[in-house]
This record gives C-alpha cells, structure tokens and sequence, in this order.
C-alpha cells in the first residue's frame, strides 16, 4: 500500500504497465519527429535515418488521449482512495489531564502535565492543525470551553490551564467530550499517561461505539488503587443501623494488589478488612460492609498508601434511623 499526500493506493504496483505503456508511446513519438516522420503512425520507419523535414509538429490528439487513458486505467487498477491525515480534520475536542496525576515529576523532574501541553502545542503548531478546538480539563470537576477554539486561542486556553491535586474525574470529562465530537463528527484527543486505558475504561462503562480518536502519552502511569465510589444503602423500615450496607468500589490502575482496608466511624476505628483487586478487562471490586454500629461518618481508607493518595479515603454519613409511628 503507498501513500502520496492524501491518495492512497491499495496496488501501487499495477501502475507500472500503464507508466511504461505511455513511456514507450511518447518515446515513439520523439523518434519518430526526430526522423521527421509523420506522427499519425510514429512507429513506421523507426529505423530509417532520413533527414527530419519537420523538426517541430505537436502530438496528435489521438497519442495525448491515448496516453490519457493508459494513465487513467492504470490508475483504476492500483485501487486509489483519498485519505485524510491523521491531523488534517476540521475539529478536535482535546481532553487534557489535569488532576492529581498530572503532577508527578517522572522525566527530567518535568512534570507530566508540561509535557502534555508541549506535546499539545507541537500538534497546533503542525500545518495539519488548521481547524477549531474544545478544551476539556479533566480534573474533579470537569472544565470545557464554551466555544470552539481557533489555533491561537487554542494555545493561549493551554497557557493558562494549571493542574490540580483533586483526582481526576474521567467518566464526566469522557461524557462531556463525547457530547461535543458527537455534534460535530470531530476527532477526539486524549492528553495523559494512560489515555488508551481512561478510553476503553470509559468504553467498557458505557457501552458506546467508538469514534476517531488520537492518544497523546506522557510519562509512565505511577502505580495506583484507589477508591472509586462509595454507597450507603439503609431500608426506610430500619430501626438500627445494623441493617445499613455500605458498598465500597475499589479499582486498580497498574496491577493485581492486595490493599487492606481500614474502617473508622467519626474517626475511631472500629474494623478492618482485606480486598484483592484487578485491572483484568477493568474489573474491579466491590466491597459490602453490613452491620454499622452506629449512625456518624464512615471513614474508608486503602492501606498501604500508593503514589496517588487521593483516592485512597472515602467518606460516607451513615443516618440515624427514623422512627416511624404506628398508630
């Protein structure tokens, strides 16, 4: 398969009968003006040296059309189809991580966010970049342009977007992007460490198909559990809180671990336990905590801590049970 510009040849190989079919037809001609022969038969009397008597005639219309459709059914055969350039589209929705993650110093001490605005930068400044863009930062609470972007407004949003220490929030800023490519048939940018794994998370979750995309990595992906939601279940009949069941969504990012967990109510322990978690097809694991013993705020922390601290506590407010009157 070859690739000239934007045209793209399944077969370039069956060009060649056609580019050596007019070669030889334009080359009968010249010799054939050379011996001053009559260009309507340029093959008779190739190899007869005669004087030319004409040293300049045009071609006749025949050999140009000829020659034309030599080119043209060749050009058939090689199976040509015009392609884009990977960069060459009207519109970019950019999703840009910018939580905690971000921060991490791991090539040269550079923090992996600067290197994502470079490698950012580096695509506007391409000739291919010529179109609009949507700025998306993920971080907790997912931020987006309101418009779409030119170039160089485009480079002055990345000039003044700064990371943050909230975990990033990947499901509502993937939402969001999806929203905005959708309406505009654009192409989607993801800017982290890990995007192919944010993407097919967020894939996995929702079930939609999937749309041109581009990854842009930085850095390594620093090991990290952490966790993911926290739900607080209680029976509107309940009179204790025994019967409340917390349920704690634990992920994991790089690989199979071990993680202890820590449980403290109003900040005085009171139990602890023990999950296994996976990033097999982005599994993860739910952890069922009945019987409380009492109402206040549930404490969940991960033990030992990982190199993303952020999502390793999670609070949940366990209510008092209502008393129901019976008449």
């Amino acid at each position: 398969m070859g690739t000239w510009g934007g045209l793209q040849l399944a077969s370039p190989w069956n060009l060649a009968p056609g580019l050596v079919t007019a070669g030889i037809l334009l080359w009968l001609f010249w010799r054939s003006r050379r011996r001053g022969r009559p260009a309507v038969f340029p093959w008779r009397g190739l190899f007869i040296d005669n004087p030319p008597q004409s040293p300049r005639f045009p071609p006749p219309l025949w050999l140009v059309l000829l020659v034309l459709a030599v080119l043209a059914l060749s050009t058939a055969a090689s199976g040509p189809r015009w392609v884009r350039p990977a960069w060459q589209v009207q519109r970019l929705v950019v999703v840009l991580e910018s939580g905690v993650e971000a921060l991490s110093r791991e090539i040269e001490g550079r923090r992996r966010f600067d290197q994502l605005v470079q490698a950012l930068r580096r695509i506007v400044a391409s000739d291919y970049a010529k179109g609009r863009f949507i700025l998306i930062e993920a971080g907790l609470r997912p931020r987006a342009s309101d418009r779409w972007l030119t170039a160089g407004e485009f480079r002055e949003a990345l000039r003044r977007v700064e990371p943050t220490e909230a975990p990033t929030d990947w499901r509502a800023a993937l939402d969001r992007a999806e929203i905005r490519a959708a309406r505009q048939d654009a192409t989607l940018v993801i800017a982290a460490g890990t995007p192919e794994q944010h993407y097919q998370r967020w894939r996995a979750e929702t079930g939609l198909p999937e749309r041109p995309r581009v990854f842009v990595r930085a850095g390594r992906a620093a090991p990290n559990v952490g966790i993911e939601s926290i739900a607080v279940f209680q029976s509107p009949f309940a009179c204790t809180t025994e019967t409340v069941e917390v349920h704690v969504r634990v992920r994991a990012f790089d690989h199979s671990q071990v993680r202890r967990v820590r449980l403290a109510l109003d900040d005085q322990p009171f139990g602890e336990g023990r999950v296994e978690t996976s990033i097999s097809q982005f599994q993860a694991r739910t952890l069922v905590l009945p019987g409380l013993p009492r109402a206040g705020v549930l404490s969940v922390r991960l033990e030992p801590r990982d190199d993303q601290p952020a999502d390793d506590v999670a609070r949940a407010v366990i209510p008092q049970p209502r008393r129901l009157r019976v008449a």
